[in-house]
């Protein structure tokens, strides 16, 4: 990262470089896509009532199970939803389940 002066206080500040920048917009990009997908397939809707698997919540989408995974994996990694064992995941309390319920096209 680059360092700049901060003229006011004396102190030195660090700027992402370019690449840093880029790097960050394509990643929010994947991230508000993945909530997309998560949104269309009702997976809040499925968890509104409590955790469940990875196999039960690839059967109610017809998703395909191991892609669905990842894609909660890293939704997980954002907070949206937990996985409080492998395989079995759940809405965030910080989320109050609000991730997409009732948000879906013709919902």
């Amino acid at each position: 990262m680059a360092e700049r002066e901060d003229r006011r206080t004396n102190a030195t500040t660090t700027q992402p470089s370019p690449q840093e920048v880029i790097l960050s917009m394509a990643l929010g990009y994947l991230a508000s896509r993945a909530l997309y997908v998560a949104t269309e397939l009702g997976i809040a809707d499925l968890l509104k009532d409590g955790s469940r698997s990875i196999e039960e919540l690839a059967s109610a989408t017809g998703a395909h199970q191991q892609s669905l995974y990842r894609l909660l994996r890293a939704l997980a990694g954002h907070g949206v939803f937990a996985e409080e064992a492998p395989g079995r995941l759940h809405l965030t309390p910080g989320c109050g389940g609000a991730a997409g319920r009732s948000a879906r096209v013709g919902a």
